[in-house]
């Protein structure tokens, strides 16, 4: 479950979420799990946040920045994400990460990693 204070920051919208980004620098952006479906997210801040299984699908993110963030299983179905940027993001096992990756070739893709014996 995302934390519930994060996505209140988030309702209200860029300019809020931006200026919380850079006056809570330390805190991480706990979105796991979040439907985030059919939103606008134009030119957010979403550096370093936990995407993990949140649902972007149909969403739009112009200009947003996704660095470092972990979207390890997060849904990216028919998102327009155009001018998005996405260095040492963590997109393994996102469905549709393979368009994001395609477009945005500055996007990691993460390998899961494996135990040792």
């Amino acid at each position: 479950m995302p934390n519930e204070n994060h996505i209140q920051h988030l309702k209200l919208g860029v300019d809020h979420w931006n200026r919380w980004r850079l006056a809570e620098p330390s805190t991480v952006p706990d979105l796991v799990d979040a439907d985030l479906r059919a939103r606008e997210f134009d030119y957010f801040d979403f550096r370093g946040a936990d995407f993990l299984g949140a649902d972007l699908s149909g969403s739009r993110a112009i200009n947003a920045q996704f660095d470092r963030a972990r979207c390890r299983g997060t849904l990216f179905r028919d998102a327009r994400l155009p001018d998005a940027t996405w260095v040492s993001a963590d997109l393994s096992e996102a469905l549709g990460a393979n368009h994001v990756c395609r477009r945005f070739p500055r996007a990691t893709v993460a390998q899961p990693r494996q135990s040792l014996p």
